[in-house]
């Protein structure tokens, strides 16, 4: 069949009032292959979440959406605040093993005040955490570090080196070269923890996972998106 007769039959089509748009329908025809048994449970006021309407769906996201974050631990996995497995293996962490004990105690903020605390923080394999941060042998023997906040403008867990050979007075140029490398590279460190966290907390809360979460426990509702 040619184009022009093609078009010419759509035409008719039209014309005859034999079409009719997807929204123009009966709501009854659109149901029609609607299960005997969700006819059932929706003519007892009762929904599952694929079941209501776009507005009903969003009320529902809204009363679950929080839910798998509203505890305290709930960023808590065995590798929280640790290295790769890749780094833990250069530096000499022994297979299954962490370098960090993080204890049971963390604070942080991913909003405004974006910051975070450990105040329990301890090292596992002191060697290996010198050889994390980049502390030469040669120096290890003449510094020890401590962990704390500045109690001032910020709350992050920072670390501090100060001189462990009986000395005074500041590094010299070579050691604080070292010391400033040190430094930076646990802020780094903390800092990508807490980005970690940030994007478990928004990826816990979007629509696709909260969605997910509602249908695998079969929560139900009633037609407004209200629980039921």
């Amino acid at each position: 069949m040619s184009l022009e007769a093609t078009i010419s039959e759509i035409k008719k089509i039209f014309e005859a009032g034999l079409f009719k748009p997807a929204s123009d329908m009966d709501v009854s025809n659109r149901k029609g292959n609607i299960p005997e048994e969700q006819k059932a449970r929706n003519a007892g006021g009762i929904y599952y979440f694929d079941e209501l309407s776009d507005s009903a769906k969003d009320r529902a996201l809204e009363h679950y959406r929080y839910n798998s974050v509203d505890y305290d631990d709930w960023w808590h996995d065995d590798y929280f605040f640790q290295p790769s497995d890749a780094d833990l293996t250069k530096i000499g962490v022994p297979e299954g093993k962490m370098l960090f004990d993080v204890g049971k105690k963390v604070y942080f903020d991913i909003d405004r005040g974006s910051y975070l605390e450990i105040p329990d923080l301890d090292v596992n394999y002191s060697d290996c955490f010198m050889n994390w941060l980049g502390i030469p042998k040669r120096l290890r023997g003449k510094i020890y570090y401590k962990f704390g906040t500045s109690g001032y403008r910020s709350v992050d867990t920072q670390i501090e080196f100060e001189k462990d050979d009986g000395g005074s007075g500041d590094f010299s140029p070579w050691e604080q070269k070292f010391i400033d490398r040190a430094e930076q590279r646990f802020n780094d460190h903390r800092d990508l923890q807490l980005k970690h966290l940030r994007d478990d907390y928004e990826y816990r809360t979007n629509d696709e996972q909260v969605a997910e979460n509602i249908r695998s426990n079969e929560y139900e509702f009633d037609e407004d998106g209200n629980n039921a």
